[in-house]
């Protein structure tokens, strides 16, 4: 991935990042980590980032994004995104051993599985408990406010590898 530092300038970060999307890899079943680190970093939190922003972390686990859920998780770690390594640490803690599975198969009937635990049976339908339901917006909330920063930090990485 060629970023021309014309386009990390300004001082907007959402200026900046729209710039920056024209730019995206392709994302590609596979062929993410085959890039360099920088695109395949690059590529997965830009994935990341518009997946939460249609749907939240349920959205990004739940599709082919989760896949490479512990690698979108290093790379927030490389580009020192505590507040998003945090929030993906404590949603990895819901799945057994810490560990979202990287198959979808497994992953989405693992997700079922835990949201049946925390489903309350009801006479007409069941109704997941609301505490699980905050816990996941409790997620999206917390990266959402601190959205700014984590566009800052992934401008700052790529001010690094610029042309």
């Amino acid at each position: 991935m060629k970023v021309k530092r014309s386009a990390l300038q300004g001082k907007d970060e959402f200026v900046i990042w729209d710039k920056l999307t024209e730019h995206v890899p392709p994302y590609e079943e596979g062929g993410i980590l085959k890039q360099d680190t920088v695109s395949s970093n690059f590529c997965l939190l830009s994935n990341f980032y518009f997946q939460v922003i249609n749907g939240g972390i349920v959205q990004f686990i739940d599709n082919a994004s989760g896949n490479y859920f512990h690698e979108t998780l290093a790379a927030a770690a490389e580009i020192n995104c505590n507040a998003l390594v945090a929030v993906l640490e404590e949603a990895a803690m819901q799945f057994p051993g810490g560990t979202v599975p990287a198959d979808f198969n497994l992953r989405r009937n693992l997700w079922d599985e835990m949201t049946r635990s925390h489903t309350i049976k009801g006479e007409e339908y069941d109704i997941v408990e609301e505490k699980w339901e905050q816990l996941w917006e409790s997620f999206d909330r917390r990266f959402m406010d601190n959205e700014s920063i984590f566009l800052q930090q992934i401008i700052e990485y790529l001010k690094k590898y610029a042309m």
